[in-house]
């Protein structure tokens, strides 16, 4: 399941929830935690607050979180792949998967699978970070972004053909041209078509 800020909220550590939408600030919790210390080859973590306000609880439900990880790196405590981040609920590694807008910003944004219950708030779930042995985690990184389809459209543009980032969902581009161009979203770029 995937869902959007408006069932989970979301930790952006740079922007609040007010500043994109004018509710009440949204960010990191205090990060102190009464989790015990998942594992100590890691050298920080970050306490998550989560919010399901709705009446559903959420098994494996897909959220999100965005850091600045070029403060983190250029501070010497990320590697710069990131291959050191888990996302930790409950002592329990959880599901992950990262993009980030490099080489055009300095965000990444973190998915990541949660449970949750109905109208509570969450402080179990911790982001790990400064490991500088690790590699990503083969277990728990998901390449396939938990089976949805992304079309990045600049992996595999042969004849029209684009290839998703799992290459199971191709799609056909019609009327590419000198009219394309990537515009900015949320999470990375899009292309905007020119109308005819």
């Amino acid at each position: 399941l995937l869902f959007s800020l408006d069932i989970l909220n979301s930790n952006d550590i740079t922007k609040t929830r007010e500043d994109r939408f004018g509710n009440e600030p949204l960010a990191l919790s205090n990060g102190v935690g009464e989790d015990p210390w998942w594992n100590e080859n890691f050298q920080w973590r970050h306490n998550l607050k989560i919010i399901n306000a709705y009446d559903d609880d959420l098994v494996d439900g897909a959220t999100y979180i965005r850091i600045n990880h070029t403060k983190y790196i250029n501070q010497g405590d990320m590697q710069a792949d990131l291959d050191d981040i888990r996302i930790v609920e409950n002592g329990m590694l959880r599901d992950y998967y990262f993009t980030t807008d490099y080489p055009y910003g300095d965000m990444a944004t973190i998915w990541f699978e949660v449970n949750i219950s109905a109208q509570t708030t969450d402080y179990d779930t911790y982001l790990y970070y400064g490991n500088a042995t690790n590699s990503l985690d083969a277990v728990y990184y998901k390449t396939d972004r938990f089976g949805l389809a992304w079309y990045s459209f600049d992996e595999d543009n042969i004849a029209g053909t684009v290839k998703d980032s799992m290459g199971k969902n191709n799609a056909t581009l019609n009327g590419l041209g000198s009219t394309v161009a990537y515009v900015s979203g949320h999470s990375g770029n899009a292309l905007d078509f020119a109308d005819s």
